[in-house]
């Protein structure tokens, strides 16, 4: 077994690298932000399953854009305030109500 040149090991380290800037560049705000914040948590708060060489490919592979399906450049769900979340959950009778509403 030869030994790999050490340009080749540069070359595969740039690739990948470049990989997951293009790839971060698809990624939607609100995700990155999200994974931003996750990294922050000690690895006792972090759950091992999604470590998992296994399913980190099938996460993966299953987030691919697949036929009739684009891009999300904006969430609805986003637009809904805190509010109107609080009202339906009460309505519901999920939350218990407060005397003086939702906080702003």
């Amino acid at each position: 077994m030869s030994k790999k040149p050490r340009w080749l090991k540069l070359f595969c380290l740039l690739q990948c690298v470049l990989l997951a800037l293009s790839i971060s560049h698809y990624a939607h705000p609100a995700v990155l932000e999200n994974e931003a914040q996750e990294a922050l948590l000690p690895d006792y708060l972090r759950n091992p399953f999604y470590r998992t060489p296994r399913v980190a490919n099938a996460l993966a592979r299953f987030s691919w854009i697949g036929p009739g399906e684009e891009l999300v450049r904006e969430r609805h769900a986003e637009k809904i305030s805190r509010a109107d979340i609080y009202s339906v959950l009460t309505h519901a009778g999920f939350v218990p109500r407060r005397l003086h509403g939702f906080n702003r």
